[in-house]
């Protein structure tokens, strides 16, 4: 699986705004440090890739991508175009605060347009929020995924194949 060319992977991207959490779930897959973490937002700024195999998936690469609200136009412009290249797509979002209009667009956008075989949400910083506020957390966001669906013209029902996980960065 090692000499699988990365052109016939499947592409496993991870997206999200700045401090999502995208570059520490990379590195928790991988069980080593090879995408650098830091509070300072921008920190990607470019693809991080690394190969690999995933069971039962076979050779997979997987992507971590600048932050869809990076203050650098151009990086932004990067991750936006690489969703039409990701075969799967893991969008991160702080569940300690609220969805953004560049989060909702960029999950629309996914749904309706995207190559991707599939939208996993991931709510990150959970430890922050007691399981009451985690549940509210989980149904604004699909009835904004809906609302932003359905006002953009298309059918709701594009929401409903939808995975979300949640995600806590403190270790037990």
């Amino acid at each position: 699986m090692n000499t699988t060319p990365n052109s016939e992977r499947i592409r496993i991207s991870i997206f999200g705004r700045r401090n999502a959490g995208k570059s520490s779930l990379l590195n928790a897959i991988l069980g080593q440090e090879h995408a650098i973490v830091s509070p300072v937002p921008g920190t990607t700024t470019d693809l991080v890739q690394k190969a690999m195999e995933l069971l039962p998936l076979g050779p997979v690469l997987l992507v971590d991508t600048p932050g869809l609200d990076d203050a650098v136009v151009l990086r932004e412009i990067l991750t936006a175009n690489y969703m039409s290249q990701s075969d799967f797509t893991l969008h991160l979002m702080n569940a300690s605060q609220s969805a953004t209009k560049k989060d909702m667009t960029f999950i629309v956008n996914t749904l309706k347009n995207g190559k991707s075989g599939g939208l996993i949400i991931g709510l990150t910083h959970v430890d922050k929020l007691s399981q009451n506020d985690i549940k509210e957390v989980l149904n604004y966001t699909k009835n904004s995924i809906k609302t932003e669906l359905a006002e953009c013209g298309f059918d709701e029902s594009l929401a409903d194949d939808t995975k979300f996980f949640t995600i806590s960065a403190i270790k037990n």
